[in-house]
């Protein structure tokens, strides 16, 4: 790691990393560690997040599907998302342990408000590191097999979320509260999934009835 004298007349720390590490989906931390003090002098010793990171991602591919790939021919018919569609989308990347997921998704039946597992979530060239997550929602949470997800992030790292239109919102949000796209005992009408609460809030903000303004215009992707 080099240092160098940068325009504003304080020292800037440069430093080249071997190709190998910029991996696609690769996350990267690190610290500033003085020899002459002996100690990490960044990250401040008050910062909650205790190293910085950033996230190597190639961008997001084209995705295809189907209505059902077991029906009728026209449900079969398999519709291609190029990756220009795709990446007009905003993205959040959950970077958790494989446990982690699995506890939250199936095998640990929490409804209490504890956060007991850690993840990084990587948003709009960000990495928020060590968040908390929890699935969330009533005595619905587990009933539908696809749940709902809550994040905290850490003091002082919030985040800077976007809306619809991809501008940023006057506060930055210290939780984030993702939705699972269904309707609670519904199951044969898969397509309106969603769909009613985008309406029901849009409608709430132009009558000027308090509701969430909640950004739909995003996917999650879980590693």
């Amino acid at each position: 790691m080099a240092l160098a004298k940068a325009a504003n007349s304080k020292a800037a720390l440069t430093a080249e990393l071997p190709p190998e590490l910029q991996r696609h989906r690769s996350l990267i931390r690190y610290r500033v560690y003085s020899p002459a003090a002996k100690a990490v002098v960044a990250p401040a010793p008050d910062d909650a997040q205790r190293n910085f990171a950033y996230f190597v991602y190639d961008g997001i591919p084209a995705w295809q599907g189907a209505i059902n790939p077991k029906g009728s021919e026209k449900e079969r018919r398999v519709a291609t998302f190029d990756s220009q569609v795709m990446r007009s989308v905003q993205a959040y990347h959950l970077i958790g342990k494989q446990r982690s997921v699995e506890n939250v998704t199936w095998y640990e039946r929490n409804e209490g408000s504890e956060y007991k597992f850690t993840a990084t979530l990587a948003a709009d060239g960000k990495v928020y590191d060590h968040v908390r997550f929890r699935a969330r929602g009533g005595a619905w949470r587990y009933a539908m097999g696809k749940n709902m997800w809550k994040i905290d992030f850490l003091k002082g790292h919030h985040l800077e979320a976007r809306d619809n239109w991809g501008q940023k919102y006057p506060v930055k949000w210290g939780k984030l509260n993702l939705g699972a796209c269904i309707q609670q005992g519904d199951y044969g009408m898969r397509g309106e999934h969603g769909l009613l609460e985008a309406v029901s809030y849009r409608l709430f903000n132009l009558a000027g009835v308090a509701a969430p303004r909640t950004p739909w215009r995003t996917s999650t992707r879980i590693f």
